[in-house]
């Protein structure tokens, strides 16, 4: 049998092509092919046949004799009444009737059908069962195409229109959730894509609720949120160019910092900062505010750690604000009388060299280290407390001396010792304390008077973050007195009584817009070490030891004028 639909040829009997699942021609509603056909007479009798149960085409109507043959029951030979047969009167009397024949037409019809069914009626069954079956994998691998190609709405009908032909197909099931999943992952990136950030953000959010590990959804999440910063990021550097045009700089350096908060490496952000902060500084210095001037460009260099502030301050801002150095030493020395409390860190470091018994030469550096804390009140000091550690070693690391901590503490006139972790003890004799400033008379940490020929410096630098003016000053070996104090600070191990050949250079630095003491560098040579010499020989009982006269440099290093409160050690 030939299709009618796609042509192809397949075995007779089936109901419903095998290939596109068309039904077959002649098999509509079930019933036989009964089309008439070139003459073929309904019911599918050969041509040239009569109706149902008629003789062959030349015979005389139904019970008629042949043609030339008498009537009904004539004998033969007998002439007929022209030719009229069967059921024609005789002359002169009634035609004569013939019994009455039994139709099969029923019968004919039931057994036509029952070799119908039973010829084609399986073939059916199979075929249209083999068409659902086609139908299903249609639809599936037409969802899964459309599904391929990103059309899930399109993958979904297919989808179920696959479920019509079987209701549990898990492949149309899953393939109707991963569409649909789809189109949440494409509606939400929609979203992102025309600037609905926060709607798109709460769209992956809900997807990843159902999907919490899909990585599409986290993806696409992080892509929007990324996508909304760098929109932000836009708006707000509009923000910030606009008041950079308009000259409102300050406003533009909150909205340039805004960026910067949110994109700390923003090249345009950190650009524009620095060009506000320059504006703002060639106003101040149009105006000759050049007191304003250092502060904006040190707030500019805080701000940015652009050089070119720094460089702005030294060429252009501090020799217009450079002071008169007698000036600057008087306001640094009110400052600290002023000071109720100060904070101090005191680095000392020596060298010296030692032979014995004119072979074994080495070279030693000794190194304090100490902390300072004072507490003033209408310049006395009310308590004072002084940690400190100490060692002298050899370029080998041998000590020449044990390693020490010694503590001091200063209140309501009493002085106390605690010597390498020790119980504090009272101390009656108040030479140490002398050294290490506690003293306010003549200290090294707070007397800044006896530097002399000194000298300023006509630009500024930069100390522990504040910008400062530096002071010079030396001490010739005539100026015995001040380089005596020096030479005392230079640690417990003492020097000698000739300081006729010690001279130093003191190097102090004051912050330029309070003045007050920021660091405060001492360096001293020659200092005489022969009593150290005269120590070792009596107590190593040998008199070939020779020890050079010693270098010293000690940095003081103002580190807090805050308030301290109670200095008292919690174990005094």
């Amino acid at each position: 049998m030939i299709c009618n639909v796609c042509g192809k040829e397949y075995q007779d009997g089936n109901a419903f092509c095998p290939y596109c699942g068309s039904q077959a021609q002649g098999a509509q509603n079930g019933n036989p092919q009964m089309q008439y056909q070139g003459g073929q007479q309904y019911g599918g009798m050969q041509q040239g046949q009569g109706g149902y149960g008629m003789p062959q085409q030349g015979q005389g109507g139904y019970g008629m004799p042949q043609q030339g043959q008498g009537g009904y029951g004539m004998p033969q030979g007998q002439p007929q009444f022209g030719g009229q047969g069967y059921g024609q009167p005789m002359y002169g009397g009634p035609a004569p009737q013939p019994p009455k024949k039994k139709s099969h037409k029923g019968v004919i019809i039931a057994i036509i059908l029952v070799i119908v069914l039973a010829g084609g009626g399986v073939g059916g069954y199979f075929g249209y069962k083999w068409y659902r079956n086609n139908c299903l994998e249609n639809a599936l691998a037409d969802g899964d195409a459309q599904y391929k190609d990103g059309n899930y709405d399109k993958a979904i009908s297919y989808y179920k229109e696959a479920l019509e032909y079987d209701e549990e197909n898990k492949q149309a099931l899953d393939g109707i959730k991963k569409s649909e999943l789809g189109n949440a992952l494409a509606d939400a990136k929609e979203l992102t894509d025309k600037g609905s950030f926060d709607e798109a953000i709460a769209a992956y959010d809900k997807i990843l609720e159902d999907y919490p590990d899909n990585e599409d959804a986290k993806n696409g999440k992080s892509d929007a949120k990324k996508a909304k910063l760098e929109a932000q990021i836009a708006a707000d550097l509009e923000t910030a160019n606009g008041y950079l045009d308009s000259g409102d700089y300050e406003n533009a350096i909150t909205a340039f910092e805004t960026v910067l908060a949110e994109d700390s490496g923003n090249a345009e952000a950190t650009e524009g900062i620095i060009t506000a902060y320059n504006a703002i500084i060639d106003a101040d210095i149009a105006n000759e505010d050049y007191e304003t001037a250092m502060e904006d460009a040190q707030r500019a260099l805080s701000a940015t750690g652009d050089d070119s502030f720094q460089a702005r301050m030294d060429d252009e801002i501090s020799p217009k604000l450079i002071p008169d150095v007698d000036d600057a030493m008087e306001a640094a020395e009110e400052y600290l009388a002023d000071s109720t409390d100060v904070s101090v860190t005191i680095s000392n470091t020596y060298e010296f060299s030692m032979s014995v018994e004119s072979s074994d030469s080495y070279d030693f550096t000794g190194e304090i280290e100490a902390e300072f804390k004072g507490t003033y009140d209408n310049h006395d000091a009310d308590q004072i407390y002084v940690t400190s550690e100490y060692s002298i070693k050899d370029d080998t690391g041998t000590s020449l001396i044990n390693d020490h901590d010694l503590d001091f503490f200063y209140e309501d006139s009493e002085y106390y010792s605690q010597y390498d972790g020790d119980d504090w003890e009272a101390d009656g004799s108040d030479s140490n304390f002398a050294y290490y400033g506690i003293h306010l008379p003549n200290s090294i940490v707070f007397d800044l008077g006896y530097i002399s020929n000194c000298e300023i410096d006509d630009t500024t630098y930069e100390i522990d973050g504040r910008q400062c003016f530096k002071i010079t000053g030396k001490y010739s070996s005539g100026d015995a007195e001040e380089l005596a104090e020096f030479a005392q600070y230079y640690y417990g191990i003492g020097v000698g009584d000739d300081v006729t050949k010690v001279s130093a250079t003191v190097t102090l630095y004051i912050d330029a817009e309070t003045y007050a003491p920021v660091r405060k560098e001492v360096e001293l040579d020659a200092l005489d070490m022969s009593h150290v010499a005269s120590d070792l020989k009596e107590a190593w009982e040998t008199d070939d030891i020779e020890i050079s006269d010693a270098t010293c440099k000690y940095v003081i290093t103002y580190d807090s004028y805050d308030e301290l409160g109670d200095l008292t050690p919690s174990d005094f």
